[in-house]
């Protein structure tokens, strides 16, 4: 067993992925044999050489040797810092695979190592003491001039202050700056999702640098404030938690009572709680961490240890909070909230902002069109797709159009046809490097939650100007990025164009109307454990016989792509486990609060919720079509960057250690008619490797696409900033010589993001797309939690048996051992409610992934990072 430091590097069972996360088994470059490495989880800080590898059921672990002497296994995204290569190949051959020596040779070989290691600890401290009067200098020196802002800066911005010239640092300056920075978290705030990368920190507002040594002042000295913070938080919650009771059942709203202001020293200590519980992963020490608890616990009215979840529900019940703001928004408000002007504002700031960088255009009496005003050097070879029809085929529910499809047969080629993939074109008004564009980079994708999407770009720049559903034969033309494909009988693209285009006849479909029209079989996949199932929507109205024709036309096209491509074993495949979908259905904005009231507010109520679980992935036949054409266009955009020499980002995933030809045919038995196989059978198989991105093309497995092809996406730029990257790069190619702007000798050298910038991104892309997506799902869970626990303390009434009583869980990965309870844990999902749990103290032997437990609730943490724990039933 490692030592009790080294064992706060074991992953926690909170935090592993499973096999149905991809990705886990990525790793960067940079991360191999022989390199030093710094890593960090919270206080604990280690310093050593990587050895090797090995894994788990779903995630790369790192095998370290230590400073300590000992090897520790633990997750790549530990490394807060790395010189790649720092000790030979030969060098670490000879320490041994093994946790503890085996020979003499293997004992000098890591003492060795130890002592290089130590002797690069023993540079840095001297080249800090160096530098230690100018390194105080930072905060101050970059820190934002408005109290109330963060600012930002890497390590390389600190050297350079630092060394007051634009020199190379050396390794000994960045890691010791880098270190000066971690260790005073009160000012500095590490990124927690790619340190290693981007060596990047947040500086803290000095407001909030004030706040916190003003509250850390008078906890230690025991200030009467407190006291009276203390007295005057309890009679407050007490009557929240009795109008809670009161008002279970209604509707949420503000109750109309007048309570006691807050004072300016209420004020600061609210501003600390609220300050103080926004971040799931600790890679510094806090310095909240230690202080909110003592606060909270004065108050004599919350048992148990003070989490997060705590100090929001004292937020929620002293007024400051409503009861169904969710924790998850919450802790990723400042991330959310990026470059968002106050939502009232929101069209004057975009209009303004368009009349920059769009002079007015006038013809005549017509007014300027965004045709008429695009930035991107293509007007002149804009193709004009004239009067043919554009399908964009959506859900009902969908706030703007990305995408749409035309198809028209092949004159020279009998049996083939022409599909042309029409995608809304942002780029062609906002350039890299644009404050727009700078924002959609920081908030990467939109995020949709449960209780409010907040998109990558503004929803009036997106639905005004740039959603296919705005244009129409008597509106002006939409600018697009149009792939086409030529695609024969047998499914082979035999031809392909990419064109900047003019599309001005689109007609906006859903799904289930063209699933109607092409007379489809749907197999519903969702069901709703508490009966609260919504009314049916209204039927589509009838699609025109022209219309059909082209949507059949579409589908014959459709299936010779897939036929084609999922010829190899494994590939086309479809896996998802039950999953919880939450929706509020009361139709109306839910009240909310400034971020710290003058006085207290008491809410009453709660929204009502739909609680749906989605068993599979469900891909009714016109879903299947708009996928296929996707794909298709994101081989396309592919082949043209490979053909024009253009780094970009090409999307990979490989195979997992047990995709073998047997494997694969043995999932491929369990399709259903959906194209959904066994998610239980391929954990068990680890078919999946990691999901990354590349400059050059790379294999996609799943796809069924091959690295001499290629994979990437570009059909969502309105809502993923790599799209709109790759945009950018595909344009290089299509500007014509006379722009000024147009091809040269080398396509790579006249990109406007260069290969630098691309292959960094390919390094940081992964982890932040990972990092959006667990938003979303803890932002689904919280709900979902919420729900379940609302449901637990006052059970509904059905006609049907309780969802919550003999819950039947079935494992997601192999049993681990959790150090905190001293026990094996398990990490399942319960398939009625669509969620994963943690079942704790299991014992018996070793059970493959799949198996099923009965289970009872334990407990639920509502906290950043929701979970639900589970109890085998007896």
């Amino acid at each position: 067993m490692p030592s009790a430091e080294n064992a706060a590097f074991l992953p926690s069972i909170d935090e592993n992925v499973t096999q149905f996360d991809a990705g886990g088994m990525h790793l960067e470059d940079d991360i191999r044999p022989g390199a030093l490495i710094e890593l960090r989880r919270s206080d604990a800080v280690r310093h050593g050489i990587i050895l090797s590898f090995g894994h788990t059921s779903a995630a790369k672990l790192v095998m370290s040797l230590t400073t300590t002497g000992e090897i520790i296994a633990h997750l790549p995204n530990d490394i807060m810092f790395c010189i790649p290569g720092y000790v030979s190949s030969s060098t670490v051959a000879r320490c041994g695979p093994e946790l503890l020596p085996r020979s003499p040779t293997e004992t000098r070989a890591r003492l060795d190592v130890i002592k290089s290691v130590r002797s690069f600890e023993d540079r840095v401290e001297r080249t800090f003491t160096s530098v230690q009067r100018k390194a105080s200098l930072i905060y101050d020196h970059f820190r934002s001039q408005n109290p109330q802002e963060w600012s930002e800066i890497t390590v390389r911005d600190a050297a350079k202050l630092v060394l007051g010239t634009d020199e190379e640092p050396s390794r000994e300056l960045l890691f010791a700056l880098q270190k000066y920075m971690m260790d005073r978290s009160t000012h500095f705030v590490a990124d927690v999702t790619n340190m290693m990368h981007t060596q990047r920190f947040l500086l803290r507002p000095l407001a909030e640098v004030d706040n916190i040594i003003q509250v850390s002042d008078w906890l230690r000295n025991n200030d009467p404030v407190l006291t009276k913070f203390v007295n005057k938080a309890r009679t407050i919650i007490m009557q929240s938690r009795n109008l809670a009771k009161k008002t279970w059942a209604s509707p949420p709203g503000v109750e109309d009572q007048k309570l006691t202001q807050f004072t300016s020293s209420d004020f600061t200590i609210l501003q600390f709680l609220y300050n103080g519980f926004n971040r799931k992963r600790f890679i510094q020490s806090c310095p909240y961490e230690s202080l909110l608890p003592k606060i909270i616990q004065s108050t004599g009215l919350y048992e148990g240890d003070i989490t997060a979840a705590t100090v929001f529900q004292f937020l929620k019940e002293v007024g400051v909070c409503a009861p169904w703001e969710d924790i998850v928004t919450h802790g990723l408000s400042r991330e959310l909230s990026i470059g968002r002007p106050k939502e009232s504002s929101e069209p004057k700031v975009i209009e303004s902002w368009m009349n920059a960088v769009l002079p007015p255009v006038s013809h005549g009496s017509t007014p300027a069109t965004l045709e008429m005003c695009t930035r991107d050097g293509l007007e002149s070879v804009r193709h004009d797709f004239g009067d043919m029809p554009v399908y964009s085929i959506d859900d009902h529910t969908a706030e703007e159009i990305d995408d749409g499809l035309s198809i028209e047969p092949a004159t020279d080629s009998p049996g083939s046809f022409w599909v042309h993939v029409h995608i809304a074109d942002p780029t062609s008004i906002i350039r890299p490097g644009d404050a727009m564009a700078r924002v959609a980079e920081a908030r990467h994708t939109t995020a949709y939650f449960v209780q409010q999407t907040w998109p990558m770009l503004p929803s009036t720049l997106t639905q005004k100007y740039l959603s296919l559903d705005a244009a129409s034969p008597s509106s002006p033309p939409l600018p697009v990025l149009t792939f086409s494909m030529k695609v024969d009988e047998t499914g082979d693209v035999t031809d392909h164009k990419v064109r900047a285009g003019l599309v001005r006849n689109t007609q906006s479909l859903t799904y289930d109307a063209v699933d109607r029209a092409l007379g489809a079989k749907i197999l519903h996949v969702k069901t709703y454990p508490f009966l609260n199932i919504p009314p049916p929507l209204r039927q589509p109205h009838p699609i025109s016989e022209n219309v059909v024709g082209a949507l059949r036309q579409f589908q014959l096209v459709r299936d010779r792509l897939y036929g084609k491509r999922s010829q190899a074993p494994g590939t086309g495949l479809l896996w998802a486990l039950p999953r919880v979908e939450v929706r509020l259905t009361g139709g109306t904005p839910l009240p909310t609060s400034p971020p710290i009231p003058h006085q207290p507010i008491l809410y009453r109520g709660f929204p009502e919720l739909e609680y749906c679980v989605q068993s599979g992935v469900q891909l009714t036949p016109a879903r299947r079509m708009v996928e296929e054409f996707m794909i298709t266009a994101g081989r396309v955009a592919a082949r043209f960057c490979t053909e024009k020499g253009i780094p970009s980002l090409y999307r990979t995933l490989s195979r997992g250690p047990g995709a073998t030809d047997e494997a694969l045919a043995q999932i491929d038995a369990t399709r259903d008619e959906l194209g959904n196989v066994d998610p239980y059978l391929v954990g068990q198989l680890m078919l999946t490797g990691g999901n990354g991105y590349q400059s050059s093309p790379g294999e996609h497995w799943q796809l069924g696409l091959g690295a001499d092809e290629g994979y990437m996406q570009v059909t969502s730029p309105l809502r993923r900033f790599n799209d709109m990257v790759c945009h950018w790069q595909i344009k290089s190619a299509l500007r014509p010589t006379s722009s000024g702007i147009g091809r040269s000798a080398s396509a790579a050298a006249s990109t406007p993001i260069p290969k630098d910038q691309i292959e960094l991104m390919t390094k940081t892309f992964p982890r932040l797309d990972r990092e959006k997506k667990q938003n979303g799902r803890s932002n689904a869970r919280f709900w979902a939690l919420s729900y379940i626990q609302r449901w637990m303390q006052h059970p509904g009434t059905l006609d049907a048996p309780d969802p919550l009583q003999n819950l039947e869980a079935r494992t997601v990965a192999y049993r681990e051992w959790d150090p905190t309870s001293r026990s094996y844990s398990l990490r399942a999902v319960i398939p009625t409610l669509g969620l994963q749990a943690i079942i704790r103290n299991v014992v018996g032997e070793p059970a493959d992934i799949g198996a099923s437990y009965k289970v009872k609730i334990d407990s639920i943490d509502l906290g950043l990072i929701p979970k639900m724990y589970l109890a085998l039933a007896k």
